[in-house]
């Protein structure tokens, strides 16, 4: 990132990472509801606790944000 922007420049980067995350989210989403699907079909359980701790130990390790 680049210090010597302006504040225009700024909000427009933040607002293309915006429709950039919304994208994302949306592929998500659809994704989410074919996982749903497969489990309701093969009977399996909706909330895996062992799965969702690993995900958050391996977001954790790749989140570097300091202020």
């Amino acid at each position: 990132i680049i210090m010597h922007r302006n504040l225009d420049e700024l909000r427009l980067a933040i607002s293309s990472v915006d429709e950039k995350l919304l994208t994302l989210l949306s592929e998500r989403m659809e994704l989410s509801v074919l996982v749903a699907l497969y489990k309701k079909k093969h009977n399996l359980p909706i909330f895996d606790p062992k799965r969702e701790e690993d995900m958050l130990l391996t977001y954790e390790q790749k989140v570097d944000f300091e202020i």
